[in-house]
């Protein structure tokens, strides 16, 4: 078991960062979250090029089975730029979850058309009573023949205004909470009887609130056994999970960067204020959450690479990223003063960001509990 990249991966991830640095500065990002589509189609079909949407993937689908590792490296640097390009919502969400599913149709069809940035997928999954728990799914697919009909409501879908397809949670029995009656399909973004209510999180992520209103779907289109979902969504969350607290291990890193520089660079009394003891003090405390949430987020990935990690191992990842994004953002903030508050430094960006990743599967406060209870 490994907690550190290979060779192989820090390449990528140089790679990775190189690009984004080179291309993707802060201004080209603003420009992005500005446009219509919320993303750029130009770097979509770079990050393609580079390897980047079929490295988590297997080879036989076209991938080039780089595993979890691959994905970390990737959004660690993908937190380091704010990228809002769709990386998590097709290929860590709902690529993934085509690939943990059981319709080898639709993983021959679908991934290598993800893989060579022909596909952009959307994940619907959050409900108003989700809160984290993924089995509180209300969304109803009655069996009609060979079709579903779909009714409810889907919450904060990323990637709905630019999609070609969703992969919907939905209950074709039981009720809400219950472990047995939890589906997965694949619904054509542009079926009848969507409506989408477009907007645009805190954080410049374009997103959507959903409707469905007796849309029917060809029961061809489930992405595991009818009603048997839930075991393969839990083990697809752990890698998305993880994935994402990647992406706020990036943000953290540029916080920490950032505020040790202003430290240095901003003067008071006629000296850096760095040079103040209650300054190092809050500097070596936002260090040593950094390092702590780097530690639990390479050692969960070593977990779900070998098939080992638990709900728990992931209920303890997702609250150490939770309260450290939260304190790190906080704190650069808080050093920076009144520039931090406003919109001409980065730093409000970067914690709006981890705000809102915090707010993904379950906040803080609802893996603490779940921890708790377990105890």
């Amino acid at each position: 078991m490994s907690f550190t990249f290979t060779q192989e991966q820090t390449l990528l991830k140089d790679s990775v960062g190189s690009y984004l640095r080179d291309k993707y500065p802060f201004e080209e990002r603003q420009r992005i979250v500005k446009s219509e589509a919320g993303y750029s189609s130009s770097h979509w079909k770079n990050m393609s090029d580079l390897g980047l949407m079929g490295a988590p993937f297997p080879e036989y689908l076209g991938g080039y089975g780089g595993g979890i590792y691959a994905g970390v490296a990737t959004m660690i640097e993908f937190g380091r730029s704010l990228v809002v390009e769709p990386y998590l919502a097709t290929v860590s969400f709902a690529g993934g979850l085509i690939c943990a599913g059981n319709n080898e149709e639709f993983k021959a069809s679908i991934i290598p058309e993800v893989v060579a940035g022909t596909q952009i997928l959307a994940f619907a999954h959050e409900e108003r009573g989700t809160r984290g728990n993924s089995l509180n799914i209300a969304l109803t697919a009655e069996k009609k023949g060979d079709n579903f009909i779909l009714n409810g409501e889907k919450l904060g879908v990323h990637a709905a205004l630019i999609a070609d397809k969703w992969v919907v949670t939905c209950r074709t029995s039981g009720k809400v909470g219950d472990e047995q009656g939890l589906s997965i399909l694949l619904v054509d973004a542009l079926a009848e009887g969507i409506v989408r209510t477009d907007f645009t999180n805190i954080d410049g992520f374009k997103s959507a609130n959903v409707q469905f209103n007796n849309v029917c779907v060809s029961s061809s289109n489930l992405l595991s056994a009818q009603g048997e979902a839930a075991s393969v969504l839990n083990e697809a969350f752990k890698s998305a999970i993880t994935l994402l607290c990647a992406e706020a291990v990036g943000a953290m890193e540029v916080l920490l960067d950032a505020t040790v520089q202003y430290s240095k660079d901003r003067e008071q009394f006629d000296k850096p204020i760095g040079s103040f003891q209650s300054l190092k003090h809050s500097i070596v405390d936002m260090f040593i959450a950094l390092e702590s949430s780097t530690a639990v987020l390479m050692g969960t990935a070593a977990l779900v690479e070998v098939g080992s990690c638990t709900d728990r191992d992931i209920s303890i990842l997702k609250a150490q990223i939770g309260e450290a994004g939260r304190y790190i953002g906080q704190q650069a903030v808080q050093v920076h003063g009144g520039m931090g508050m406003t919109d001409e430094v980065t730093i409000g960006y970067y914690l709006k960001r981890l705000l809102a990743i915090d707010a993904i599967f379950g906040n803080t406060d609802y893996h603490l509990r779940v921890l708790g209870a377990g105890q």
